[in-house]
């Protein structure tokens, strides 16, 4: 059997992994209209927030361009990704607002999500997916992070929106990301977890903060 190389191309500056696709598939000759076009201007959008977050710069901008002119459709990503909510995702994020907690003086937002609220409103795992970025959305905020309770532990989502490193504390807990948007994964009950983020992410932002 032939010995099968393998590189990784990384590039962790890029706005969104789909760029790394499309500039590569571009150099390889590949054919990039229709739905490969399309794939890969869904996934820059997704990853921009809409060109709303500090990864989208010129470059993408210009990606963007090009993957329209290849036949991205406009129209359908947005109908499809940002205009269709179900009920039961709209009543999981009102209990995720009702307990969520301001603290820092409004610059950080808290909130978490028990398996029992999404059992009571119909709800599944991906609805619980933009509750972060609401409360990144409200004035004022910094920086926001949601606990989603699961059947074997807890899972954190954590954004920012001027530049604050949260992927480094997330890496601090076994997690990772991007500086403006990341994860974790903690052991424990919801509740508890929920106090103890609260005291660690505040003395993390209040130092970061403090630094700057």
């Amino acid at each position: 059997k032939e010995a099968i190389s393998v590189l990784n191309y990384v590039d962790p500056d890029a706005a969104s992994n789909t760029l790394n696709v499309w500039q590569l598939i571009g150099e390889l000759g590949v054919d990039r209209s229709g739905d490969v076009a399309l794939c890969a201007f869904t996934g820059l959008v997704t990853d921009t927030g809409r060109f709303q977050y500090q990864n989208a710069n010129p470059f993408a901008f210009r990606c963007a361009a090009e993957m329209l002119e290849c036949g991205a459709d406009l129209e359908l990503v947005c109908t499809q990704i940002f205009q269709r909510r179900s009920i039961a995702s709209l009543r999981l994020e009102n209990r995720a607002v009702a307990r969520m907690e301001l603290l820092l003086g409004g610059a950080l937002a808290v909130t978490y999500i028990t398996l029992d609220d999404f059992a009571c409103v119909g709800a599944t795992k991906t609805d619980a997916d933009n509750i972060v970025n609401t409360l990144r959305s409200i004035d004022g905020v910094r920086v926001a992070c949601t606990l989603r309770e699961t059947e074997e532990n807890v899972r954190g989502s954590l954004r920012s929106k001027d530049g604050t490193d949260i992927a480094a504390f997330a890496f601090e807990h076994g997690g990772g990301g991007h500086r403006a948007a990341a994860g974790m994964t903690l052991d424990g009950a919801v509740a508890d977890v929920f106090d103890q983020v609260k005291e660690e992410l505040c003395s993390y932002l209040q130092e970061m903060w403090k630094e700057q």
